[in-house]
């Protein structure tokens, strides 16, 4: 098919298969193995209540489709417009004025999951920026200006002492990473900002039950799609109660 939203110098070119499941919510992710139709038969008609999260991607997103019939208002949401190029300059600027509550200007963040235009927008508004990904066709490269290190997950976790806040990307919950991410973050007191794509509604749980510092999740159709696109934000409950989620 026709590309609607062209890569630019900034941003790297991947080609991923993407997994949008249904209910009368929707949960999407970006798949990183294959799917095979065994798996999506075995899911079809399963009670999402009976999945652990421990697996792969699809029962990713059914659990994500699940959860999004029981979500809280967000505390802020904004309507992207316009051609991809926009909204994801948009995308960016929200992110960094979520950023800015939570780290101090010039200190140094952890971006995981380099994405072009945030270290971009993070470095115009003067923070000091350091990036991994999982993505062994970016390491060692560049990507924005940024240096992609080498290594897997233990890299990444040897990075946090140096930074004062993280910013990680929804593929964390994905691939496995967010648990041991969200568990030394809080060990050393450094907050942790998801980025979501995929797996939009769990991170917004994390957020709003206060495991992560807050959630900007961009529900499907996501920036690169024509038409009008949204980001919401979701923080902590004030009163800090978990919440009652009624059966499904």
């Amino acid at each position: 098919m026709d590309l609607v939203a062209r890569p630019t110098d900034q941003d790297p070119v991947f080609i991923d298969k993407t997994l949008l499941v249904a209910t009368s919510g929707a949960g999407y992710v970006t798949a990183t193995d294959p799917i095979t139709p065994t798996r999506l038969a075995e899911l079809l008609g399963a009670d999402v209540r009976l999945l652990s999260g421990e697996g792969d991607a699809a029962e990713w997103a059914c659990l994500d489709a699940g959860l999004s019939l029981h979500m809280p208002p967000p505390a802020n949401c904004i309507r992207l417009t316009g051609p991809p190029t926009s909204k994801a300059h948009s995308r960016a600027a929200l992110i960094v004025d979520e950023l800015s509550l939570l780290a101090r200007p010039h200190s140094r963040v952890l971006l995981v999951g380099a994405v072009g235009s945030l270290i971009s927008e993070m470095r115009r508004r003067g923070f000091d920026v350091i990036a991994c990904d999982l993505d062994g066709t970016l390491q060692g490269t560049e990507v924005a200006g940024c240096l992609i290190p080498r290594g897997g997950a233990d890299v990444t976790l040897g990075l946090l002492p140096d930074a004062s806040a993280v910013i990680a990307t929804g593929m964390t919950i994905v691939n496995g990473t967010a648990d041991r991410l969200i568990s030394r973050t809080r060990a050393l007191g450094i907050p942790l900002l998801i980025y979501a794509q995929s797996c939009v509604s769990i991170a917004a749980r994390l957020a709003v039950r206060g495991i992560i510092s807050a959630a900007v999740t961009e529900p499907w159709p996501n920036y690169f799609f024509p038409g009008e696109s949204a980001l919401q934000v979701f923080r902590k409950e004030p009163d800090g109660r978990q919440l009652n989620i009624s059966p499904i």
